[in-house]
């Protein structure tokens, strides 16, 4: 093989290896501290988070906000960090049916920071188990007869803890992660009063907890491009020994 050939050979081996160590997936991670008046309500075919949070204009679902000593951690590329106040939206208000999250199009985005947004693809699972009188510290049921993806778990006399665990992709302009985590509330009711009702609303202000775990981008490709350029290589050279 000519000299010119090998070095050419040699150096797009050279820039599929480097583009194969690049970074490729997001680096959301970290807690989301959530606060103001905005609710959200669940019921058995739904959840919407409304869009009535008038500290920001237009009013939005909820805003980064603090809870007690814990303030955001929740850290992105590709702008500043989150500050209190900061709007976040979800889904525009509208109600998320399973068929808005198998297709992907529950988004969570942050107008401030616009090279940050999180897409939904799946609520709970929950407890499966409903609500009853009597339930005691420690033990967790699900509202609306167990079939809602809230978990509540009884923390007391009139001390609830709701959580919803949720996954999907998060974007930033690093690229592209899977994320999973838990948004977690807790409410001054009794998990009976919460339980009873055909809806199951509460003022939307808790933490979600965001754990990336790195998911295949177009940056794969080049993987099947180096092996695919030493395979060349190889016939080449058996090729070059037959002859």
């Amino acid at each position: 093989m000519k000299l010119s050939a090998r070095l050419s050979l040699m150096g797009s081996c050279l820039g599929l290896i480097f583009l194969t160590a690049l970074p490729s997936s997001a680096t959301v991670v970290g807690t989301l501290v959530t606060g103001g008046p905005g609710t959200v309500t669940v019921t058995p075919t739904g959840i919407t988070f409304t869009t009535n949070d008038p500290n920001n204009t237009p009013p939005s679902s909820t805003q980064v906000g603090v809870v007690g000593p814990d303030a955001t951690t929740l850290t992105y590329d590709g702008g500043p960090p989150l500050a209190t106040g900061d709007p976040i939206d979800i889904n525009g208000g509208a109600t998320i049916t399973p068929a808005d999250l198998l297709a992907g199009t529950v988004d969570v985005t942050f107008p401030n920071e616009p090279n940050l947004n999180i897409t939904l693809t799946s609520f709970g699972p929950g407890t499966g188990v409903a609500c009853a009188p009597g339930m005691t510290v420690g033990q967790s049921c699900s509202p609306l007869g167990g079939l809602s993806p809230i978990v509540l778990t009884d923390l007391g006399p009139d001390l609830t803890e709701a959580s919803l665990p949720f996954a999907g992709t998060a974007k930033d302009l690093t690229g592209t992660s899977t994320v999973s985590g838990l948004f977690t509330q807790p409410i001054g009711e009794s998990i009976e009063s919460l339980a009873t009702a055909s809806s199951f609303t509460t003022t939307y202000a808790g933490t979600f907890t965001f754990t990336a775990n790195a998911v295949p981008e177009p940056r794969s490709i080049a993987f099947i491009g180096l092996a695919c350029l030493f395979m060349g290589i190889v016939v080449a050279k058996r090729r070059k020994s037959v002859a």
